[in-house]
């Protein structure tokens, strides 16, 4: 639209006439051009339940654009070429520039595939979150909406806690009000410093996540890290070539669960030619529950409402080791059958090695 906008300027001085028609042709070239891409992304501005609505008050703006634009063609006659060109050009570079102030495109990375689209359509920026010996994430920044996340926590959580859905979820039937969270994707993302030589010239450097709720992936820098399709178990990826001295990006894109498990129970019926179960999906449920590891709760219970999470709902940071790290410390309290004004604790701890090989290690256990 800016290059239409300058060549209605340029035909003004020009009076040669090939001159008159190269710009004329330019700013035909520019504005067909605009048109293709409006057509493409406006729609993509829209909510579904908004799109037609949205893409017919627009084409009528468009219309009576098209109107209005052969009055102003005719004050030629009258007040000659400069004026009309002028105001073609102004109108058509306001206009781009205007579109450039779009709060649902200012400053964001336009997906150049079906799966970046479906994965940016929103975008979670998270709050500090606490690494194990640290904090990584901060933020929340969605094409359509804006707000911020906390870490460990949920996307329902979020969007309460931040005024976007205004009411309580177990309000009436706000759990179907609500139900298009569930439905969306959303990804977590936060800009990171604290990554200095001497972590990054540890032999191990692992990204370690606790819990993320559920069918996600995950970058660090735009380098694939890994997947997860499991709620209830840890993940850990290896991190030590993709991080970097200074800022690094960490994004953990979430798909919508329920969309994820209606997908995966089609394919098992395709695939095996078998349905598992009849689900009729109703005002107060999700179907397919089984065909994603994640709480089945979520989906309804008959003692409560659907609301299919997304988020990261346990803590996630980065840990560095050479040889050994204490994964996990579990104590168990028993009365004692001897004596029973005492106790008797048993404590398992877990290390995990860096190697097969083996290792000496001295645990100091104290009661405070």
């Amino acid at each position: 639209m800016v290059i239409t906008g300058v060549s209605c300027f340029a035909v003004i001085p020009s009076t040669t006439v090939w001159l008159k028609v190269m710009f004329a042709l330019l700013g035909k070239f520019g504005i067909n051009s605009a048109a293709n891409v409006m057509s493409v992304q406006i729609p993509e501005l829209y909510p579904t339940v908004l799109r037609q609505r949205g893409l017919g008050v627009a084409s009528v703006i468009g219309r009576i654009g098209s109107i209005g634009a052969t009055f102003i063609k005719n004050l030629k006659a009258s007040t000659g070429l400069t004026l009309v060109m002028t105001l073609y050009g102004t109108l058509t570079c306001v206009g781009a520039v205007l579109g450039l102030l779009l709060p649902e495109t200012k400053g964001r990375e336009i997906p150049d595939t079906i799966e970046e689209a479906e994965n940016a359509k929103n975008t979670v920026r998270c709050e500090p979150i606490h690494f194990h010996r640290g904090s990584l994430l901060t933020g929340i920044s969605l094409i359509a909406i804006q707000a911020k996340a906390k870490v460990p926590g949920s996307i329902y959580s979020d969007l309460r806690r931040e005024g976007i859905l205004k009411e309580s979820l177990y309000k009436t039937d706000n759990d179907l009000k609500y139900r298009w969270v569930s439905y969306d994707n959303w990804t977590f993302e936060r800009t990171f410093n604290g990554m200095d030589t001497k972590l990054l010239a540890k032999q191990y450097v692992y990204l370690l996540a606790d819990g993320i709720d559920t069918v996600s992936t995950v970058t660090i820098n735009d380098e694939l890290i890994g997947r997860t399709d499991n709620q209830f178990i840890r993940y850990k990826f290896d991190v030590k070539k993709v991080l970097k001295l200074g800022p690094n990006v960490i994004r953990v894109a979430i798909q919508s669960a329920p969309l994820y498990s209606m997908k995966r129970a089609k394919q098992y019926e395709t695939q095996y030619k078998y349905k598992v179960y009849d689900c009729t999906k109703g005002a107060d449920n999700e179907c397919y529950y089984d065909f994603i590891r994640k709480m089945a709760a979520s989906y309804s219970w008959d003692w409560g409402p659907a609301f299919p999470t997304q988020g990261i709902w346990k803590p996630i940071g980065i840990e560095a080791y050479d040889k050994a790290v204490l994964r996990d410390v579990m104590v168990d309290t028993k009365p004692d059958p001897k004596n029973s004004s005492q106790w008797v604790l048993t404590v398992s701890t877990y290390v995990e090695s860096a190697s097969l090989k083996q290792i000496d290690t001295i645990l100091d256990i104290s009661l405070d």
